[in-house]
Order: structure tokens, then sequence, then C-alpha cells
């Protein structure tokens, strides 16, 4: 250093360091008003001096401080921004989302020293800071309010969009409250059980006597009343004020005071219910975590064998048929007759000209579909039996044309008729069942190869939870399930029990297999089933009907457990179904599935384990029945005037010499005054159990079916249709087109699916796993809803289930309709490709002769309707279709002017 020209050097070293570095940012989110801290990551954070954060909106930029804790560690508090609530709302979409839901992305950086690179950080790293409405908090309804409990609830608005419980500080006094949980409309928080005395966290408003309750989140303060403790006393002056006008204002508003004193009642019910909730999930998170963990090893062992043996699909006919014909009498044929008469053949090729012919066809289904005498049912039969011949011609390119034209004329009526809302909500008529067929064999390339995988194991892991605990074989309720509606509600005591199951007699291979000691024969058949045959088809294997299950004591005792036998345990009117239980089964017990026999015990029967796979079933005569409910099935025989039971007596309680009507009465409120007693008991705990142990699972089947990366030709030919349909006739209310949407593949496709998974895998599927999959199936509909569901106290239940979760599934299905609207349009060479190679898919899966005779015997049906169709049209007339038709009825009619065709 020089001085005055003289020269001085230190003893100190000066060292040049590299620049800091920033790695990552989190979160990266905010309210305008800031003061959410963020954590900084990166290198050389403590050369930094004075460090800021700055974030940029237009022209203006705001800034505030950071704190260096390590070298490699940086907290920074988000400044306040001037991000105005109209700015958001302006960028609300048509769908009237809550601007707080719309955040505003701005650039950020930091100002670390001369470190350029640092200051337009987040546009180098392509992220932004989201910047959320502020939030509010309501004021207590008293002031002070009464001192009820350590708990204590807090109502507001966007509480959560930006912030998480940490962000978040609750003061009592001068003590600060536990925050617990933060949703968008509540904070609830643990306060000092004792009076932490007056004044507020600052030390100020010690005049009133009692603590002030603040709230703390980020920059912003909020004040939300006084809160007396139990013995503080206000002074008389104030009392005796408040008192008389608090009765003016009574006797002036009484009725408007109900009123609101109902509302309120009801949303604190609402918020006390979803608090418990959160607080019941809280609790029990442990123990979620352990289930879900076992749960995971268990499907894990499941479907370990699916790489090499591939999933138990179903056939593409019998996916046809769940997906077209459920429910329908009229059903094709597989095979064409071996000697079909010449005069039909002769007449349906004729048909199938007319059917080819759009003219004819759109007549045909605008007729049929405006009659509405016509059931709903001959319309659907109508409409699938149309898809399938189509598919046997290989002309569901030309069916996709007359569907689409049908559909712009649909759209043209609701439209002109101000209810477009209504659109496709129903499948009620040809063209709405159409379009549900066609959505069904465009997406079935896209369930098999990449929505099959989640969705089979969202099936095993709601299959294997709801095993874990007892199932009532006779009413189907389980103690592990999603729905309230199906959960048990008693408590039934239960053990588990590792048998050892002897699958080969020659070398002695045994298969442990965990049972319930209150698990029917029949059930323990199931499991033994199940875990020796794993993931092979069900229609391949053996079922519980077709063997017996055998106990084996020592060397040489052999039993035969049944259902139902002498020694069930029996009361008036009722018999018990038999149990492991009741049969005093330890744990590590041998068993064996056998040979059904005609007299159990009779003889020693050979292993069925090992034999053949399909087995007669055991004839039953008249006093001999298969009691079949729906998915469940005991073995037994009938007894007049006596009923059979598993867990719990359906109909316990109710006197025979009631009338009927006053029977299903009294049931009725016994039931309902059972689930109220005993709903929040016993029925949260298990229903967030289950929840929380299969969530992951459901989270990656809704992520694997909004998956943005594979959308179907099909879903993005039909979303460009209505977006056309939507400009077409100016529907600028975006709710709409959603619905449109929404309407057409979750409504359609996607609810069937998952409630239904046995349409696609070869799988037996039991009662209360649909019951689960069913609310399931709810959740990924709502969804896709546009409105928010009012939440109340007689809101179904998986409304509240799927709550919190509701936010994240929006944003994806968001996500998932703004990709599909930039992808590039389908063009007509791609559609008609990939109809063609649906076509040869299903094609020779059914008889073509056998769907145009079902489908001529259905138009017969309607011969006057069609008949003035085709005259009354310019077209058809011009065309002598009518003629043509009459021409086909000829060639079928016998001498005597008889169809035999329908004979």
């Amino acid at each position: 250093m020089s001085f005055d020209e003289a020269e001085r050097e230190s003893e100190d070293t000066f060292s040049f360091r590299p620049n800091p570095q920033v790695f990552d940012v989190q979160p990266r989110t905010s309210i305008q008003s800031g003061g959410r801290r963020l954590r900084v990551t990166g290198a050389n954070l403590r050369l930094a001096q004075d460090p800021m954060m700055i974030v940029y909106s237009g022209d203006a930029n705001f800034t505030d401080t950071c704190d260096v804790m390590n070298d490699t560690i940086m907290h920074c508090k988000t400044p306040k921004t001037d991000v105005k609530y109209q700015e958001l709302m302006m960028r609300t979409s048509n769908r009237k989302k809550r601007a707080a839901e719309e955040p505003t992305k701005l650039e950020f950086g930091f100002l670390i020293g001369d470190v350029q690179s640092l200051q337009d950080w987040s546009s180098k790293n392509n992220v932004t800071l989201d910047i959320y409405v502020d939030p509010t908090y309501e004021k207590f309804k008293a002031n002070p309010d009464k001192y009820n409990g350590s708990i204590l609830i807090l109502m507001g608005q966007n509480l959560d969009y930006a912030s998480s419980e940490e962000d978040v500080k609750v003061y009592v006094g001068r003590e600060e409250a536990h925050v617990q949980s933060l949703d968008e409309t509540t904070l609830t928080c643990k306060i000092p059980e004792k009076d932490p005395g007056a004044g507020d966290f600052k030390g100020n408003q010690t005049d009133a006597g009692y603590p002030y309750v603040y709230v703390v989140h980020g920059n912003l303060e909020f004040e939300i009343g006084g809160l007396e403790y139990p013995g503080g006393q206000l002074e008389l002056p104030i009392i005796i004020t408040a008192s008389i006008c608090g009765l003016l204002v009574l006797m002036l508003i009484i009725a408007g005071l109900i009123l609101r004193s109902r509302i309120k009642s009801h949303k604190e019910e609402t918020s006390k219910l979803l608090v418990e909730m959160q607080n019941l999930e809280t609790n029990i998170a442990d123990d979620i975590r352990s289930a879900f963990a076992q749960l995971q090893t268990d499907v894990t062992d499941l479907t370990s064998d699916l790489e090499g043996t591939g999933m138990p699909f179903v056939s593409h006919r019998q996916y046809a048929m769940s997906m077209f014909f459920y429910g329908m009498e009229i059903q094709p044929a597989s095979y064409d007759q071996e000697n079909p008469d010449e005069s039909m053949e002769r007449a349906m090729l004729e048909f199938s000209k007319l059917l080819s012919n759009k003219t004819f066809l759109m007549a045909f289904i605008q007729k049929l579909d405006d009659d509405k005498k016509i059931p709903t049912k001959d319309k659907q039969n109508i409409a699938s039996l149309l898809t399938v011949l189509m598919i046997l011609e290989d002309k569901l390119a030309y069916l996709t044309d007359v569907m689409i034209t049908l559909m712009s004329i649909h759209v043209q009526v609701v439209v002109d008729e101000d209810r477009p809302r209504q659109l496709f909500q129903r499948t009620e008529t040809i063209v709405e069942k159409l379009l549900t067929n066609w959505i069904a064999l465009s997406l079935y390339d896209f369930l098999k190869d990449h929505a099959a995988y989640p969705l089979f194991l969202l099936y095993r892991a709601i299959k294997c939870q709801s095993e874990k605990g007892p199932i009532d074989v006779m009413s189907g309720k389980s103690h592990f399930s999603l729905s309230d509606e199906n959960v048990l509600n008693d408590d039934v005591e239960f053990e588990e029990l590792t048998l050892q199951v002897i699958v080969n007699d020659e070398d002695g291979e045994k298969k442990e297999v965990k049972v319930l000691d209150v698990d029917t024969v029949s059930q323990v058949k199931e499991k033994i089933l199940d875990c020796i045959y794993r993931n092979r088809p069900y229609s391949a294997r053996q079922n519980a009907q077709q063997v017996d299950l055998e106990w084996r004591h020592g060397q040489s005792g052999h039993l035969v457990l049944q259902d139902v036998d002498v020694s069930s345990d029996t009361d008036p009117g009722w018999k018990k179904i038999n149990t492991l239980k009741h049969f005093s089964v330890p744990n590590s017990s041998r068993m064996a599935l056998v040979v059904k026999q005609t007299l159990p015990n009779a003889v020693v029967a050979d292993n069925a384990a090992t034999g053949a796979t399909n087995y007669p079933y055991l004839e039953f005569n008249e006093k001999h029945s298969l009691l079949q409910k729906p998915y469940n099935m005991v073995d037994y025989q009938i007894e007049d005037g006596v009923q059979i039971w598993h867990l719990v007596k359906e109909q316990e309680g109710t006197p025979d010499d009631l009338p009927s009507s006053r029977k299903s009465k009294d049931k009725a409120a016994t039931i309902a005054a059972r689930s109220k007693k005993h709903i929040r008991e016993i029925n949260f705990p298990r229903l967030l159990s289950t929840k929380g142990t299969v969530q992951e699972y459901v989270d990656e089947m809704f992520g694997a079916i909004l998956n943005t990366q594979d959308v179907p030709l099909g879903i993005k030919y039909i979303f460009d249709f209505f977006d056309s349909q939507a400009k077409r006739y100016d529907v600028m209310d975006g709710d709409v087109l959603h619905k449109w949407k929404s309407n057409t593949l979750p409504l359609r496709f996607w609810q069937n699916i998952i409630t239904h998974p046995n349409y696609i895998f070869d799988v037996r599927q039991s009662q209360c796993v649909e019951a689960s999959l069913r609310v399931v199936s709810q959740a990924f509909f709502d969804a896709f809803s546009t409105s928010d569901h009012k939440l109340g106290k007689n809101a179904p239940f998986n409304k509240l289930l799927y709550n919190r979760e509701m936010p994240k599934y929006r944003e994806m299905v968001d996500t998932y309709y703004s990709s599909v609207s930039v992808m590039d349009a389908v063009s007509k060479r791609s559609l008609d490709g990939e109809l063609t190679n649906i076509c040869q898919k299903f094609t020779g899966l059914f008889s073509r002769l056998s769907t145009l005779s079902k489908l001529y015997q259905m138009t017969k049906r309607y011969k006057s309707q069609l008949e003035e169709a085709l005259e009354e049209d310019e077209q058809c007339q011009r065309a002598h279709l009518a003629e043509k038709l009459e021409e086909v009825y000829s060639m079928l009619e016998d001498d005597d002017g008889n169809d035999y065709l329908l004979q």
C-alpha cells in the first residue's frame, strides 16, 4: 500500500475466491404481501455481504433481505410486490376460477455484490416466483370470544395457496400457539390451556384484561379478537352495554338471526368435520405409513410375476361385450350358422347396403332418437349393434362421419334451446351410445398400454387392504373401505392366522396363506386359490365352489370344512355361517384344497390344487342351492323360515308381526341411528386409514390417465370437434366447453373402467372392492368439475374424503385439457388409419350375419316410424330408400306375409 509515497506491506494475504452460486430455490411461491421464507441452496454463500432477493414486476422491482446460514444455505424473505387482485382476476379463465388459484408469475434474482449472473437467476434457470393473492382471516364473531378447549379453529380464505403450517404463526397474548393444520379455508392450532395474560404479542392492548389472538402470515398481521379464559371478568359497564345492544338487535332482527345461526352452524359443523378428519389423518399418520409399507410389500409380491405372465386381460370380444352390451338382452352371436338360409343372407346383404347409405342411416337414427316412446335400452342396443356391424365391415370411419354429423345437429339443438350444459350428460339416445362405444374403442390401446398397469395395482391394493379386515359375505360390507355406505358399522373383533396350505401331497409343497379367524370357509378357499393362481385369469382357474377345504390333523386326520353344517350356531329364525373361529382352527394349521365331494367327509379326496384346472360343479337338487348375492357365494341347504348370516344380521331388531312398510321404515331408522353413532368413533379412522394406505396407487393411476405425452388420437379429434362447435355457435362460457369434454371422457369411459376393472381384466370383482373403486372413480370425475362442491353435514362422505386432494387433481385436469388443445390437429388420414387398426383388432369376434339379423329385428319393431322418416325426407325419396327397405321385408316374408326371421 502506498501512502504519501511511503510503501507498506501487510503480513495478511488477500485471496480471490469463486463468486457465490445459487443452485436451487424452494419453495417458489409467495403471497403478494411477501414475507415467506425461501431456502436457497448454492456454493460460496458466506462471501455474500448483505445479500438481498429481488423480484421484477414490469418496470418495477422489489427487494427484501437474506440471511446466510452457512456456505451452502441462505434464507431469503420474499418481498412485498405490487401485484393487484384485479390483475389476478383478469388472468382467470372462462371457468371463473378464484383469483387465488391463478398466480402471477414473476422473475427474480439475488443481489450479492456485483455478481451479475445472479440478478436474473430465475430467467436463466427457466423458473418463476408464483405470486398468489393475500390470505384473509375472519375475526371472532364475539369479542372477546370464549375459551372452548385447547384446539382453536380459525376461518379464512386463500390460506394455503402459497403457505404451509411453518409459514404461519398464531399468538395468544405473548405466547405462540402450535399450528397443526392449514388448508384453503381453515387453520387449526393448539393454544395455551392457561390464560397467558392480557395484551397482544407485542405487549400492547393490556387494558382489555384478556389476551388477544393474532395471526402473523408472512408480512401480514391479522387481529382475530380477544379470548376470554375461564375466570376472566369484564368490566360491568361493558357487560351492561353489550347486553342491551345484543337484546335490541335480537328483538329487531330475530328472524334474520335464526337464519344466520343456522348457516353459521352448518358452516361450523362442516369445518369441524373437515378438521376432525385432518386431525385423525395426522394422528394415524404413522399407522398409515406402516400399513402402506406392508401393503406395498404384499402388492409387490402378488404382482411380481406380471413381467413374465402379463396382466390377465380379457379378450377383445369380452371387452366389447362389457362396454357395448352390458345389461342388454339382444347380443350378436360369435359365429355364423353352419347352413344359413339363402333368402336371409340375400336380405341381410341388401339391408347392409341400406345401412351403408349415409342418408338412410341418418334418417333412421334421427327418427328413432326423436321418438320418446322408444325405450332407452332399445336405442342403446341398436347403437351397439351398429358399432359391431361397422367394425365387422371395416366401416368405422363411415360410422364416425355419421356420428359427428349427428352430434353437430345435436349441438345446434341444445344451443338454440339455451341448454348447452346438458349436452351428452346421459346415454339415452342412439347418438350418445354411439359416442360412448366410439370412446371405448378409441381408448382401448391407451388403456391397455398405459393405464392398465396402475389400474391393476390399484385394484390389487384395494382388494388386498380390504381382505386384511373382516368382510361380511352376505352384505359385502367390509372393515376396511373407502365407502362409508359399505363399511361395517359394527366393530368386529378378529385375528390374523397363517395357514400352511399343502399344494402337492407328493412332494409336500406348501404355501403360507394369511386369513382371518372370522373368514367363512368359502372366503378362505378364495384366498388360498388367489395365492396359488396369483395373476392367472380368473376364468382359467378353479373357484371356491369347485373345491372343498380340508383341515388336516396329524398323520391321518382329515376334516372337510363347510360354510353351513349341523354344527352351525342357530338362533330362532337364524343360522350363522361357519368361520375358522367356529371350528377353533389355530394358527399354522395345515389345510388342503381337495376335489369337491358330493358327501363331505365320506371319503378322503385327492388334492385339487395340483390336479386339472377345471372340476365339474356340484349338481344341486331343488333343496340344495347356491345362494348367490352379488359377488358373494355361500354353499348351504335351504331351510324354510331360516335366514343365514355371517358377521351382522341384516334385519336384526325388526319384529315379525309388523307390516312390511313399517319394517322397512324401522330398519332404515335403526341403520341410520347406528350409522350416526358409529361413523365418527369407528368409520372415520377406518375410512381415512384405508384412503391413506392406498393413496399412492390412486395418485399413480390418475397421473397415468392424465398423462399428456400419450393422448389418444380419438380424444384429440373429439376435443377439437367440441372446440370448433363452441366457436361456431359463439359459446363463450368456458365452463360449457369444459363440461362437453368432461361428459365425454371421464363420464363415458373412465368412471366405468375404474369402477369395473373386470371389464378389462379377467378377475373376480367383489362388492367391497367395487364400492371402494366407485369412490375413487367419483373423485376422478369430481376433478373434472368446474364448480366447487358445497360441503355440508349431508354431503357424500367421498366428497369430504378427497376434499384436500381435489385442488391438485383439478390442476392436473386443467393441464391435460390445455395440453390437448395445443397438440397438432389430427388429419383425416391419420384418424382413418387409426380406425382401420381398431377394426382389425376387433373384427372376427362376432357373427356378421347374426349382428345384421339382430339389428334387422330391432328395426322391424319400429317399421312404421322408419317408413314415415324415409317418406318425409326428400333425399330418401329421390334414392327410393323406402322401396328398397320394403324389398328387404318382402325377402323375409313367407306365403302368409309373416316375417319368418321374427318368428
